[in-house]
C-alpha cells in the first residue's frame, strides 16, 4: 500500500532539518555526513487536526486487500532454511503427502488475548491443503483425512496399510508438518514434554519428540524428496534434520519455516513451494544447536529445569526455609541476548565453537535465487567520527546474480571496540537494515541505510572504564561497519574512528539529559534494578561468557524486610506522599481551578475536546514541590478546557479504562472501545464493555507478528498498521492492546509468537512502522508489555515476578524497541507489563514511566495497566502519580456488563472553598472511602485534608488521557455521534399521491453532516396511517394523535456511526 503524503510530511519533518555538514569527515568518498538537530518525538498523528479518513469504500474492499498482504507477509516472512536442491518443486513434482496430525489442522496462532479466530470473520480461512491446492498440487486427500481425526501425532507403526497404500499416487514430495504453540499464561515447557512420546523425562518442548523422529525416518524411507514444515512461531532445535540427507539419519531435503500461518498465510507455503515466490525471509531469531545451553536457560519461567541437592528447583523467594509467594527471575545474561551471545562467544571462543552450537544464525534464510551486495564507491572505506549525534551512511549496491526474480535482505552490523574487563559489549550489533524491491535477474538496486553514531553507544551503568561517567559511551577505537548475509557471514566492511570518546550525555532527539534510573542513585533506589546476586554472578566477555548458573535457593533468599516492604506495596493513600516523593507538589499552578465556565443548556462545556485536536501543551515544571504552568498559547488552551471539568469527571476518567473508556459528554469526551490484540485486532471486541466482537466486527487474522519479525520489510509492517488502521474506523474502534514488543529473551517465551525478535533494533524499526500507520488512522495502539514482560511463569503473581537486570542491559535490549516505537512511530499509549523491574511494579515505576518515557523520550500519551489481576499491588491513587494514567478495569469493573478487572477508587472530594482536593488523614479512613466509593457511596465524610500532590497528580493524568483521545479517532472526526430531532404533524396529514412519499429521515442527517451514506432505519414505533420504509420515505395518512419515536442511523465520511432519535409529534 502506498504510503499517505501526511506520512512522507512526518517523516520529512524530522529529517530536513539535518542540515549541518561535516565536509572533512570522509575525504576520500563523496558522501557528507550530518549533525542531527533536536527535533523532539510525537505523540498520536497530531498533523491530522482530529480528521481521519478509510482508505476503502467499504469493510469487503478492505477484506479482499488485507488478504492479499496477509498471504504477502507469508511470502516474505517464511523462511527457508534448507535446500538441498528440491525447491521450488518443479512442474512434473505435483502429488503430495502431507504428514503429521497438523497437516490437516495447521497451527494458525497462539493462545489468549494474542490468539485469533481464523474463519469467523467473514473471510474463509486458508488450510494447508487449500493453500498447495491453490500452488497447482495434487494432495493426498485419504492421508489428510486420517490425520483430520488425530489431536496428537500418530506414530508411524499405527498409520494403516489402507493409508500406506496411497502413497504410490502421491509419492512425488512428502511434506512433514512439526507444530508448536505458545500462549498467554504459560511457557513453553523446560523439561518433562510429551512423556507419552519421548523417553526422557527431560525433554523440551522445542526438540523434536521421539514420534515425529520415527514419523521423520519412516517419510524418508517411503518417499524421495522430504520437505519439513516447522509451524512454529518459537525457534526449534534443528541440527538433526539439517544434517545432510543420508538413510540412516534424520537429514532432510528441505526446511520451510512458517511460523503461524494466521488465516490466510497458508497460501503462501504452496507460493513459495512451487516457486511461484522466491523466499526472501529471514531468521529473527538465532536456532541453537541446544537451547539448554543458552545463556538465558539456567534463569527462566519456573527453575525447575535445574537441579539442585537432587531436586528440582523453584523461583520463589524464602525468608530462612520460609517459602514466600514472592518469585523472582535475574537476567543474567546481561546484554548477550541471542545472536549477541553467540557471535561474541563464537568469535573470542573460535569458530570451531560456533559450528557446534549455532544451526542457523540470526539473519539468515536461503533464496531461488542469489544476489551480491558491494559497498558504492562513494562511501568512503575510513573515516572518523566527530560527534555523537553525526549520521553514519552507508550504500550498498543489491544485484540479482540468479535466474529468478527475488527480494534480498541489506544487514548492517557494527563491532565496537571492546576492552576486557570494562564495557560489556557484543562482537556484533545490527545497526541498519532494508529490503530491496522484486529484482528480475541482472537487476541491481542501490539500498542506502543510514542511522547516528550515538546508537553505536553503550550504557556503562557501573562506570566499568573508571572514567568517572555512568552513561552512554562511545570509547575512542575503530567501529567497524560490515555488511553480511546474517549476523555471522561477513560480506564487506569499512571502519569509522572515534579519536577521542565521546559522552552522550543528552539525546539527540529530544535533547533531554540521560542519567542511569535503575542503578541505584540518590532518590531512586526503589527504582533498583539489580540485586546483589545478580551483580556477583553476571556473565562477562571477560570470562569467557561462561553459562551463568541458576539463582540458588540461597540466592533467593532475603530478608523479612524486603518481604515487609512488597507486603507494604498493597495499598497507596495521599496520606503516605512525604516531601521526598518524587512526585510531590506543594503548590498548584496559580491559574488552575475546576468547574470553571458555564455550561449550555445540555451541560456542555463552552470548550469541546474535538476543539484541542492538534493542540500541544507542556505540562507544568516542579521546583522544590511548586508547579508552574507554562505560558505558550497551546498550554493555556488546555488550561482553560481542563478547568472547566469537575473533580468527578477528572476522577472518572482515570479510574476506568478497561477494554475502552466510559464518556464524559460534557466535555466531548466520547464512550469508546479498546480490544485485544496484534495478531488478530479487536477479535474480543464489541460495545463497551461487551462480550466477543460479531463477524463484521473482528480485524485480519495475520500471520502471528514472528513471522513479521523475519519479513525484515518495514513498508509491510507499515502497511499491516494502515489496514489495522482502517479497520479501526470501519468498525469505530479507538484503542488496539498492541503491538507487542516485548523481546525474544528466551526461545521458550510463551507469547514469542506475539513477539517480533531476539533483537531490539529488528523489532523497533518494525514496531515504529507499525504504531505510525495505525496512528495515521487514528488508533490508539496500547503497546505492550511495558516492559520486561520476557516469561509467563509467575508474571503476575502477587505483584508479578520480581525481574532483576542491569542498566545497561534494560536500555540496550528491552526498552529499545519501545524507544523507537515513540521516537519514530509517534506511539501514542503504552500498556505497563504485569512484571516487576527489581521490586517494583511497572505499573507503579516512576523512574520507568515518569523519567526514562517522557522526562527522555518526550513521551505525551497515557498508560493502561494489564488486566487488573492482584490490583492491590497497582493502586490508582499511586499509578497516576508515578505515570500509568488508567487501571484496565475499574473501581466497580465496568460500566455495562462488567468487563475488565476491579481496581481501587481515585481518592479525594472537591473542595470549591479551597479549590482543591481533600483526602483522608489516616488509614482507616482512606480505606473507608474507598470502600464507600465502590458501593457508589458518599466518601466525603471520611476526607478533610487538602492535597495539592494527590489534585496535581488526577488532573495531569486525565489531561494525558484527553490528549490521546483528541489526537486519536475517538473524536469522530468532531462529529456528535448521537442526534435527537423533533416533528410535529397533524392528524391528516397526508403523503404520498403523485409525488410517491416524503423523505423525513434523510434530511435530518443532510442538514447536520456533509457526507452522509448509508442511511437506515432500525427501529420504530408504528404510526397509524403511515407506512414509514427502512429507507425514511413516509407514505399515507396520520390519522392517530400520539408521540411515536424513529431510530436511524448513518454513516459519516466513510466511518463515523450516528444515531438519530427522531419523536413524531401527531396533534
Amino acid at each position: 500500500m502506498k504510503r499517505t503524503v501526511s506520512k512522507w510530511l512526518s517523516i520529512l519533518s524530522c529529517t530536513a532539518l539535518l542540515c549541518t555538514s561535516i565536509p572533512a569527515a570522509f575525504a576520500e568518498g563523496t558522501v557528507e555526513e550530518s549533525l542531527v538537530p533536536v527535533t523532539g518525538a510525537q505523540t498520536g498523528f497530531v498533523l491530522s487536526q482530529g480528521k481521519y479518513y478509510t482508505d476503502f469504500a467499504n469493510l469487503a474492499q478492505e477484506r479482499a486487500s488485507a488478504k492479499a498482504l496477509n498471504i504477502q507477509l507469508g511470502e516474505e516472512g517464511f523462511v527457508l532454511l534448507k535446500n538441498d536442491g528440491v525447491l521450488p518443486l518443479d512442474s512434473a513434482t505435483t502429488k503430495v503427502s502431507m504428514f503429521g496430525f497438523r497437516a490437516a489442522n495447521i497451527m494458525m496462532g497462539g493462545g489468549g488475548s494474542g490468539s485469533g479466530r481464523p474463519g469467523q470473520y467473514g473471510v474463509p480461512k486458508t488450510s494447508l491443503e487449500d493453500g498447495m491446492k491453490q500452488a497447482g498440487f495434487d494432495v493426498n486427500e485419504r492421508l489428510l483425512s486420517f490425520y483430520s481425526t488425530k489431536s496428537a501425532e500418530v506414530k508411524p507403526t499405527d498409520i494403516p496399510d489402507s493409508i500406506a497404500y496411497t502413497y504410490d499416487t502421491y509419492s512425488d514430495a512428502a511434506l512433514v508438518v512439526v507444530s508448536r504453540s505458545g500462549s498467554e499464561g504459560r511457557d513453553e515447557v523446560t523439561y518433562g514434554y510429551a512423556q507419552d512420546e519421548n523417553a526422557d523425562p527431560n525433554a523440551h518442548m522445542l526438540e523434536l519428540t521421539d514420534t515425529e523422529k520415527d514419523l521423520i525416518r519412516y517419510v524418508k524411507a517411503n518417499f524421495p524428496k522430504v520437505i519439513l514444515i516447522v509451524n512454529s512461531s518459537n525457534a526449534m532445535e534443528l541440527a538433526e534434520v539439517n544434517a545432510p540427507k543420508t538413510e540412516d539419519n534424520l537429514g532432510v531435503d528441505a526446511i520451510l519455516w512458517v511460523g503461524h500461518t494466521g488465516n490466510d498465510g497458508a497460501a503462501a507455503i504452496g507460493n513459495i513451494l512451487s516457486g511461484k515466490v522466491s523466499p526472501s525471509g529471514r531468521t529473527a531469531d538465532t536456532y541453537a544447536v541446544d537451547f539448554t545451553k543458552d545463556p538465558t536457560f539456567t534463569n527462566f519461567g519456573s527453575n525447575g529445569q535445574n537441579f539442585e541437592n537432587g531436586e528440582r528447583m523453584n523461583n520463589n523467594v524464602y525468608v530462612g526455609d520460609t517459602m514466600t509467594d514472592y518469585h523472582s527471575v535475574e537476567y543474567r545474561e546481561g546484554i548477550y541476548v541471542g545472536y549477541r551471545y553467540y557471535e561474541t562467544k563464537g568469535h573470542d571462543a573460535g569458530e570451531a565453537w560456533y559450528d557446534e552450537n549455532v544451526v542457523y544464525p540470526f539473519g539468515y534464510g536461503l533464496s531461488y535465487t542469489t544476489f551480491t551486495q558491494e559497498i558504492e564507491g562513494d562511501i568512503a572505506p575510513t573515516g572518523v567520527i566527530h560527534a555523537a549525534n553525526e549520521t553514519i551512511t552507508v550504500k550498498v549496491r543489491v544485484t540479482n546474480t540468479g535466474d529468478v526474480a527475488g527480494k534480498d535482505v541489506v544487514q548492517l552490523y557494527y563491532t565496537a571496540p571492546y576492552t576486557e574487563g570494562e564495557i560489556e559489549k557484543a562482537y556484533v550489533n545490527l545497526a541498519a537494515f532494508g529490503k530491496t524491491k522484486e529484482l528480475q535477474p541482472g537487476e541491481s538496486e542501490v539500498v542506502t541505510l543510514q542511522f547516528v553514531a550515538q546508537d553505536m553507544a553503550s550504557f556503562d551503568w557501573n562506570d566499568a572504564n573508571a572514567n568517572e561517567f555512568r552513561g552512554y559511551e562511545l570509547d575512542a577505537g575503530d567501529y567497524v561497519l560490515s555488511i553480511r548475509r546474517n549476523a555471522h557471514e561477513e560480506i564487506a566492511s569499512i571502519t569509522r574512528t572515534v579519536e577521542t570518546g565521546l559522552q552522550c550525555v543528552t539525546d539527540y532527539t529530544t535533547g533531554a539529559e540521560i542519567k542511569p534510573l535503575f542503578s541505584g542513585d540518590e532518590g531512586l533506589e526503589a527504582y533498583i534494578s539489580v540485586n546483589e546476586t545478580l551483580e556477583n554472578n553476571q556473565m562477562s566477555r571477560a570470562d569467557g561468557l561462561e553459562v551463568p548458573a541458576a539463582a540458588t535457593k540461597e540466592d533467593r533468599t532475603w530478608d523479612q524486610a524486603v518481604i515487609d516492604e512488597l507486603d507494604a506495596q498493597k495499598e497507596y493513600f495521599s496520606l503516605n506522599d512525604t516531601e521526598d516523593s518524587p512526585w510531590y507538589v506543594s503548590q498548584v499552578p496559580a491559574t488552575w481551578t475546576q468547574n470553571a465556565g458555564t455550561r449550555d443548556e445540555n451541560g456542555k462545556t463552552a470548550i469541546q475536546l474535538a476543539d484541542l485536536a492538534g493542540v500541544p501543551y507542556t505540562e507544568p515544571s516542579v521546583v522544590d514541590g511548586v508547579a508552574v504552568a507554562s505560558d505558550d498559547e497551546g498550554t493555556k488552551k488546555w488550561d482553560e478546557y481542563m478547568n472547566q471539568l469537575t473533580w468527578d469527571e477528572m476522577a472518572t476518567i482515570v479510574s476506568y479504562g478497561g477494554f475502552g473508556q466510559p464518556a464524559v459528554e460534557a466535555i466531548g469526551k466520547k464512550q469508546n472501545g479498546a480490544y485485544d490484540a496484534a495478531a488478530h485486532p479487536f477479535w474480543n471486541g464489541g460495545m463497551f464493555g461487551g462480550a466477543q466482537a460479531p463477524e463484521n466486527q473482528m480485524g485480519t487474522n495475520w500471520v502471528t507478528p514472528a513471522v513479521w519479525g523475519c519479513t525484515w520489510n518495514t513498508e509491510l509492517l507499515y502497511d499491516i498498521g494502515i489496514m489495522t488502521g482502517n479497520e479501526a474506523l470501519l468498525f469505530n474502534i479507538n484503542g488496539l492492546y498492541g503491538f507487542s514488543l516485548n523481546i525474544h529473551r528466551s526461545a521458550f517465551g510463551g507469547r514469542n509468537f506475539e513477539y517480533l525478535s531476539e533483537d531490539p533494533l529488528l523489532a523497533g524499526k518494525l514496531a515504529a512502522e507499525l504504531s505510525s500507520a495505525a496512528t495515521e488512522k487514528g488508533l490508539v495502539t496500547y503497546t505492550k508489555h511495558y516492559m520486561m514482560n520476557n516469561q509467563e511463569t509467575n508474571r503476575n503473581t502477587n505483584g508479578g515476578v520480581i525481574t532483576w537486570a542491569n542498566e545497561q542491559a534494560i536500555r540496550e535490549i528491552y526498552a529499545k524497541p519501545y524507544e523507537l516505537a515513540v521516537k519514530e512511530g509517534n506511539n501514542s499509549a503504552f500498556m505497563t507489563a504485569f512484571n516487576r523491574i527489581g521490586l517494583s511494579t511497572c505499573s507503579t515505576n516512576y523512574a520507568l514511566l515518569e523519567l526514562l518515557t517522557r522526562g527522555e523520550w518526550g513521551f505525551c500519551g497515557h498508560n493502561v495497566t494489564d488486566y487488573m489481576d492482584y490490583p492491590e499491588y497497582r493502586y490508582t491513587n499511586l499509578m497516576v502519580r508515578a505515570g500509568n494514567e488508567l487501571p484496565l478495569g475499574g473501581p466497580n469493573k465496568l460500566i455495562g456488563k462488567g468487563k475488565g478487572g476491579n481496581s481501587s477508587s481515585t481518592e479525594g472530594t472537591w473542595s470549591a472553598e479551597l479549590n482543591t482536593v481533600l483526602v483522608a488523614a489516616d488509614t482507616a479512613s482512606a480505606e473507608a472511602a474507598d470502600a464507600a466509593r465502590r458501593a457508589g457511596e458518599d466518601a466525603s465524610t471520611y476526607e478533610t485534608v487538602p492535597s495539592a500532590t494527590q489534585y496535581f497528580a488526577v488532573r495531569k493524568a486525565a489531561q494525558r488521557v484527553l490528549y490521546s483521545n483528541a489526537n486519536s479517532n475517538a473524536i469522530l472526526n468532531g462529529y456528535e455521534n448521537h442526534i435527537v430531532e423533533e416533528l410535529e404533524y397533524k392528524v391528516g396529514d397526508k403523503f404520498g399521491g403523485w409525488g410517491g412519499g416524503k423523505n423525513i429521515i434523510t434530511p435530518l442527517f443532510t442538514a447536520r453532516y456533509a457526507d452522509v451514506s448509508d442511511i437506515k432505519i432500525v427501529n420504530a414505533d408504528a404510526i397509524p396511517g403511515m407506512n414509514l420504509g427502512a429507507d425514511g420515505v413516509a407514505s399515507g395518512t396520520f390519522n392517530e394523535a400520539g408521540d411515536y419515536t424513529v431510530t436511524a442511523t448513518a454513516t459519516v465520511e466513510g466511518w463515523v456511526y450516528v444515531q438519530l432519535t427522531l419523536t413524531i409529534h401527531v396533534k
